[in-house]
């Protein structure tokens, strides 16, 4: 019997395991956001994470929310973080074209040789085609690596194209869906 399971829309201790995830995933605890800000996105943008669960246990998880321009514009100048986006930053996708941040991909460390990925990037694609067949446009979408491993993963996965580097040494990419 499968005992992965997909959720789109998790509940608050579904959250707080995913935190869990970031405080062993990210070498900087600023990368790692409080329940109080991911509730606060989660309410206005609720098409936000994409989660994967095996035997109930969230092992893994994409952020993907829609932006402001002007936070896209500053996201791109490498001057805004995704720890540091405020409610006034954030809108829900909506028809027609949506400005977007990729803001993390988290697998649990021992998940990672697996195909946990397939089955979270197919559940997250299914979303986005979803969006798509409802008339929402995705054609304006960043992503800050963290790490070398997140960079190799957008530029192979989505065939980002390097914008600039961070005020906090990440790097910035830029990519179509």
């Amino acid at each position: 019997m499968e005992k992965f399971e997909i959720v789109y829309n998790p509940n608050e201790n579904d959250i707080k395991q995913m935190i869990k995830l970031d405080t062993y995933s990210y070498e900087k605890s600023e990368d790692c956001v409080v329940l109080e800000k991911c509730l606060e996105w989660k309410k206005i943008c609720p098409n936000l994470y994409t989660v994967i669960k095996f035997d109930k246990k969230v092992i893994g998880y994409i952020n993907f929310i829609a932006i402001t321009e002007d936070c896209y514009n500053k996201t791109k100048l490498g001057n805004l973080k995704d720890y540091e986006l405020s409610v006034d930053d954030l809108l829900p996708f909506k028809k027609g074209k949506n400005y977007c941040l990729f803001m993390s991909i988290v697998i649990e460390e021992k998940f990672r040789d697996s195909q946990v990925i397939i089955k979270l990037l197919n559940a997250f694609f299914e979303k986005i085609n979803k969006m798509k067949q409802n008339g929402v446009v995705l054609n304006n979408i960043l992503c800050d690596c963290v790490s070398k491993d997140g960079e190799d993963f957008v530029k192979r996965s989505f065939d980002a194209n390097f914008v600039c580097n961070t005020k906090n040494g990440t790097k910035i990419f830029e990519f179509k869906l």
